[in-house]
């Protein structure tokens, strides 16, 4: 295989993830009681104006649920939501699950992701990374977070397993 194959894409690729962000947007929003899953937040149409740059749905929507807002991936959503959690504790909540850092997978040459301080945020920096833009991740992050989320909050650290063992139901 030529070199170029060899790449463990899910470790060394970095990505804007983009709408599968969203999940960690709404889950900073409700952790901290900033938003509840069934409360109605205006969409303006599919349209908001931040500083001077307009970001845009790829749908005018009006009212959504914050639900609805990750179900039907609203921009507008989750950058009302992200700016309700605010860039310093929406940092916070970021790193925690786990973007920033290397997952410590027992693999070599894992790529950190890129995730700036907030300190250098301007409102149109919290607004894209609200919904995904803006953020550096690899594929293994985006799956720990996301399982994180499943486990109801805790983050386990990914790990390279050589052999299953039977369990007490296939016995």
């Amino acid at each position: 295989y030529p070199r170029e194959s060899w790449r463990n894409r899910a470790i060394l690729s970095i990505y804007e993830p983009g709408s599968t962000f969203k999940i960690i947007t709404a889950s900073a929003a409700l952790e901290e009681n900033l938003a509840q899953p069934d409360e109605t937040i205006n969409c303006m149409n599919g349209s908001i104006v931040v500083g001077k740059y307009r970001i845009r749905d790829h749908k005018s929507y009006g009212l959504l649920s914050v639900r609805d807002i990750v179900t039907y991936s609203s921009n507008i959503g989750a950058v009302q939501l992200g700016f309700r959690v605010g860039k310093e504790r929406f940092e916070r909540y970021i790193r925690s699950f786990g973007f920033g850092t290397v997952t410590d997978i027992e693999l070599p040459g894992e790529a950190r992701g890129l995730l700036h301080p907030s300190s250098e945020w301007a409102a149109v920096t919290l607004a894209n990374i609200s919904m995904g833009q803006g953020i550096g991740v690899t594929a293994l992050q985006v799956v720990t977070a996301v399982s994180a989320i499943a486990n109801g909050g805790y983050r386990v650290r990914p790990m390279i397993i050589s052999k299953q063992g039977s369990s007490e139901l296939e016995k």
